[in-house]
């Protein structure tokens, strides 16, 4: 039973980290109270605030999983808080498959990443900064399939507006361009748009424009099919593909400057992936 609280947490991971500074100097205590708002920011459960207060107490103090037992908090903390403590001689790589395998330390870890990848906190980085920073990278592209931070379920030090944008642009009679983007919420959205004498056949109006957009939820199931597509059909573009990311995969699928949304939609229909459409 869940006895111990959002205070007792902070309470508890106060005392455990008195002391102990972040790679930029400041009071340790600062970093779990951030991952915590930016769980909650998420819509993060009581529970999963909890353990983000506390991921770090076990691996960096002296403080037990029994003890947080003994404290009151319950099992779903105390199994997230494990999940979120790297044992000794455990791979990194490993150790954050292990954290993302439940919800609740997989939102944690996220947010734990993200701080630790905000970059205005250090001044002037060093090399095993850099090289620190990379690892994190690496581990929240194994969590979310996605570069840092697309993909994140919360606010990054970026902010939230933009993304990674490729865009193709014909112009013979027309202008058409076709963009496909990955916002910083993780979806996935491709737009047609149709300028001049084209638009107005195919609409009646000169400016034709026309969205198709997947959801967070579903854009893995849209990597692994591009994945898949791209491995058993000839194409002429060379792409790594255990590292591309799911935009390049999305040109090299459907080509450039040319794809109208219907065709995205066919193929996502064939998949059995769901998408929203937007036209005006």
């Amino acid at each position: 039973m869940q006895r111990g609280t959002l205070s007792d947490a902070l309470a508890l991971a106060t005392r455990a980290h008195a002391g102990q500074l972040d790679k930029a100097g400041a009071a340790y205590i600062g970093h779990p109270q951030r991952v915590a708002r930016s769980v909650a920011a998420a819509g993060g459960s009581e529970t999963a605030q909890i353990a983000a207060l506390l991921h770090d107490v076990v691996e960096d103090s002296d403080v037990t999983l029994d003890a947080l037992v003994d404290a009151g908090f319950g099992q779903e903390v105390v199994s997230a808080v494990d999940a979120l403590t790297r044992r000794a001689g455990e791979r990194y790589e490993d150790f954050v498959s292990r954290a993302g395998s439940h919800p609740v330390p997989r939102l944690v870890k996220l947010a734990d990443l993200a701080d630790n990848l905000d970059g205005s906190r250090i001044a002037a980085p060093t090399p095993r900064d850099l090289e620190r920073a990379q690892r994190y990278r690496d581990a929240w592209s194994h969590l979310t399939g996605l570069p840092f931070p697309f993909g994140a379920p919360f606010p990054t030090p970026g902010g939230r507006e933009g993304g990674v944008e490729l865009q193709n642009t014909r112009q013979d009679q027309d202008w058409t361009v076709v963009t496909a983007q990955i916002g910083l919420d993780g979806s996935l959205s491709v737009l047609y748009h149709l300028l001049g004498p084209g638009a107005e056949r195919l609409t009646g109006d000169s400016d034709y424009e026309h969205y198709t957009t997947v959801l967070p939820s579903h854009l893995a199931a849209v990597r692994r099919a591009l994945l898949e597509d791209l491995r058993t059909t000839p194409s002429e573009h060379e792409l790594p593909l255990d590292s591309t990311p799911v935009l390049e995969l999305l040109k090299a699928l459907f080509g450039t400057g040319s794809t109208p949304s219907s065709d995205v939609e066919e193929w996502l229909r064939k998949k059995d992936i769901p998408y929203e459409t937007f036209t005006y």
